[in-house]
């Protein structure tokens, strides 16, 4: 063997031994703590000094062959308390289904149960807790931190993999260290997004360990995991945590299906907790290249110009968070807690804003930490208990999500804000901008609307010619004097002009209104003025002005037929003779309604003439011919035709002077002599008739077409004999067209009302009319020298439509034999 190669042998024996070394005193530092501390139990319980209490140890090891590490663990054990370790997120419907049953359970009332020695196979899983702490807490890397958990298995099966991840401020999980993983697999598994449905990111979002034991489980709840190119049989991920922030995430893999002892899944649960506090001490350590938490956080909280806390959840017992502390705050926040005197440490979000909080802050909170991007709060109420709650009403807020914490960023409102964007609303709905000119330059500043309504893009800042340029060349001149050269002067004189558009603006009308800039003190000062479109205004005036002259036309229209129905159809005095009294009523005429009239005349001989009739035609022209019928009939009338007669004779008037002209007329002569009534219709009107108090009927007679209709039209008259105190009402309800559905109604309440119909009272019949409804009544009441000569006269005619041509009067006057009937023809 030459000289070399012993050297080189020698030089392998070296290092084999230097690192056999280095790991037995790795190995004694891992356990040191923990020997100590064992060294402490047995000290006070045996009451010894340190160095017996190691001999103790040193004799336990001996005589159970035991390494003195695990010695020193069962020792510790005895004295520390079970982990609490947190329960695990259910993975699968199954289960879900034990959780609530074990909810259930633990909700129902249990004795109390008194404490009991663990069993060995409890102690020894409580020793091996111990050990793994310890190897935790000695770990100088992730990497060896993860090598750890795969070295101690107590009482489950040794993972496969174990990989320690980071939460970074966005929510991302990164890879910090691990143990089993190839190059590729680091690399692959470097930054796993939050949407990333993986065990370690739902452990963080959960907050709660997640388990899946077989390859079934690992499949239906991870099928991105399930995928890959050497899937788990079985996974499972613990959440990092230091106090009641969660930091990071821990994954361990199997390529079986995970089998434990009995209780070990409490202590395997309870691994976050060691593994956790290791890992922040490795994040502070001067070497280490990664931080836990927001390290970089205070810089933009700083620059910002508005207060801004960082918040963390606070939870009791619930995935919900109660309440947020505070857990870092900006310069403007600290300063406004001063102010308010209000200490940041300890303080919570709903400390500072009791009111506001509860109401709005605390909600938005929970959803952006629940997967919201961000939450706009616009307006929040404030109450004087909340913080800036005295110097303003509300404020707006942004609050974001950074890792599991919350950024809270608020403005509150002040009085000066408020009536800002009061004034900007105003300007908005009056279309009223505002401006103001530098004395210095043409430069004018522009309010939000004036700049919206010029076309103005630039900023606020525009030139007084890019101003004038939106107006009329014609108006430019004027506009310039006005803005460049306004008159000095009152300031409470304002000046105003109305411009016309240009461009964007044609057709536009702008009113511009400056104040005089005068200060008083020969100074030059700012100008301020405002602008107002006023289109709407000028087109409206414009439109109001048509309307006038259109309703001037109408009342000189009204008034000229005014005059010609004073000139054609007079209202007749009420007729109050000896033997008849008679008066009636219309409604006002509509303009496309026709003309009505009623007409009550004393004849020569005695005799009592008493029409209604109706001409349907449009405004003036209806009149007229109105006033002709009327004129008609009562020059007939005088002559002596009878009621058959006089129709017939207007009937064939209208033929030869008025073709295509109709009317309809109702009418009756009275005879006091004989106390007789002759009647006849040229419509669909028959008369009502009441006998005394009764109430009355509707004749029944022959209701001929209306006059104009029919050149050839018969028209027959009917004969009653009245008798002292009966009424008679002629109307034009239904005369020259059939009244619509429910409007007899009207002409029911009329026949029934009985004695409360008198001529006195005429009027009244009008009352039921419906709007619009063209109705004349003529109302009569006959009175004779001898109230009983007509003995008993009967009824005046059976109730009727009048409608029928073959129809006949049924009633009987005393002592006559009845109704007559005649007929006239006129060719």
């Amino acid at each position: 063997m030459s000289d070399r190669e012993s050297a080189a042998r020698s030089l392998e024996a070296t290092v084999a031994r230097l690192r056999a070394e280095v790991a037995g005193l790795r190995q004694a530092m891992r356990h040191r703590a923990m020997i100590e501390q064992a060294k402490g139990v047995m000290a006070a319980r045996l009451g010894v000094p340190p160095e017996q209490a190691f001999d103790h140890l040193l004799r336990l090891s001996q005589n159970t062959n035991t390494k003195v590490s695990g010695v020193a663990a069962a020792v510790v054990g005895t004295a520390t308390p079970e982990p609490a370790a947190p329960v695990p997120e259910p993975a699968t419907a199954e289960q879900l289904r034990l959780r609530v049953a074990e909810d259930l359970s633990i909700r129902q009332p249990r004795r109390p149960v008194p404490p009991q020695a663990r069993s060995p196979a409890a102690e020894a899983l409580h020793s091996h807790h111990q050990i793994v702490g310890a190897r935790a807490a000695a770990a100088r890397d992730y990497d060896e931190l993860a090598e750890a958990l795969v070295l101690a298995t107590p009482g489950w099966p040794q993972p496969r993999a174990v990989l320690i991840c980071g939460l970074e401020p966005d929510g991302a999980l990164r890879l910090l260290g691990g143990h089993g993983l190839t190059v590729v697999q680091r690399s692959q598994w470097k930054r796993m997004p939050p949407q990333m449905e993986v065990p370690v990111t739902r452990a963080v979002r959960c907050r709660a360990p997640v388990v899946a034991n077989t390859p079934a489980e690992v499949k239906q709840e991870f099928p991105s995991l399930a995928d890959s190119s050497d899937p788990p049989s079985a996974a499972l991920a613990l959440p990092l945590t230091d106090g009641d922030e969660v930091i990071g995430s821990v994954g361990l893999s199997w390529s079986s299906p995970l089998e434990m002892e009995a209780g070990a899944e409490r202590y395997l649960f309870a691994l976050g907790g060691p593994v956790g506090a290791r890992a922040r001490e490795l994040a502070a350590g001067p070497e280490s290249l990664v931080e836990f938490g927001e390290p970089w956080l205070p810089i933009p909280l700083e620059a910002m110009h508005n207060p801004a806390v960082l918040l963390t959840p606070l939870r009791t017992g619930s995935p919900v968070a109660a309440d947020f502390r505070v857990r870092r705050a900006n310069t403007y926040a600290q300063a406004l807690c001063r102010e308010a005197g209000v200490d940041l440490a300890g303080a919570t979000l709903l400390s500072l804003f009791p009111y506001a909080g509860s109401q709005d802050l605390l909600t938005a909170c929970r959803e952006v930490l629940a997967g919201t991007p961000l939450r706009h709060l616009d307006l929040v109420r404030l109450r004087t208990a909340d913080l800036c709650g005295r110097a303003s009403d509300s404020l707006s807020a942004r609050v974001a999500a950074v890792a599991d914490k919350v950024l809270l960023v608020w403005h509150p409102h002040t009085a000066a804000e408020a009536s800002y964007e009061q004034l900007l609303r105003a300007e908005a709905v009056s279309g009223v901008g505002s401006f103001r000119r530098d004395p210095s330059g043409g430069v004018l500043h522009l309010s939000p609307y004036l700049r919206e309504l010029l076309g103005v893009d630039d900023g606020r800042l525009s030139t007084l010619d890019a101003v004038i340029d939106q107006l009329h060349p014609a108006d430019r001149a004027a506009a310039r004097r006005l803005l460049a050269e306004p008159p000095a002067g009152n300031r409470d004189v304002r000046a105003s002009h109305e411009f016309r558009g240009a461009g964007r603006l044609t057709g536009r009308s702008l009113r511009v209104g400056v104040e005089p800039p005068g200060n008083g003190a020969g100074e030059a000062a700012m100008l301020v003025g405002t602008v107002q479109d006023v289109t709407e205004e000028r087109l409206l005036r414009a439109r109001l002005r048509q309307r006038d002259v259109v309703l001037a036309g109408h009342r000189r229209t009204a008034a000229v037929r005014e005059g010609l129905v004073t000139a054609m159809l007079p209202a007749p005095e009420p007729l109050a003779g000896p033997d008849v009294s008679a008066d009636g009523a219309g409604t006002p005429a509509r303009r496309s309604a026709g003309a009505h009239w009623y007409d009550a005349t004393e004849l020569p001989g005695g005799d009592v003439l008493l029409v209604v009739g109706h001409v349907p035609g449009e405004e003036t022209a209806a009149v007229v011919d109105a006033g002709r019928v009327r004129q008609a009939l009562r020059s007939y009338a005088l002559v002596r035709q009878e009621p058959a007669e006089l129709l017939a004779s207007a009937n064939t008037l209208l033929r030869f002077d008025r073709p295509g002209l109709t009317a309809g007329v109702v009418l009756a002569r009275y005879t006091p002599a004989d106390r007789r009534l002759r009647w006849a219709a040229a419509g669909r009107a028959a008369p009502a008739y009441f006998r005394g108090r009764d109430s009355g009927t509707v004749l029944a007679g022959t209701c001929d077409p209306p006059l104009g209709t029919d050149p050839a039209a018969a028209y027959r008259e009917e004969t009653l004999v009245v008798r002292s105190g009966d009424r008679l009402l002629l109307h034009t309800h239904g005369l020259a067209h059939r009244p619509p559905r429910g409007r007899s109604s009207l002409m029911d309440r009329i026949v029934h009302a009985g004695a409360r119909i008198q001529p006195e009272a005429v009027t009244t019949l009008l009352d039921g009319a419906g709007q619009g409804e063209d109705l004349c009544v003529l109302l009569a009441r006959f009175r004779t020298g001898n109230a009983g000569s007509a003995g008993n006269a009967g009824s005046a005619g059976s109730a009727g439509s009048g409608g029928s041509d073959g129809g006949s009067g049924a009633g009987r006057s005393g002592g006559t034999g009845g109704t007559s009937r005649h007929g006239s023809r006129r060719r």
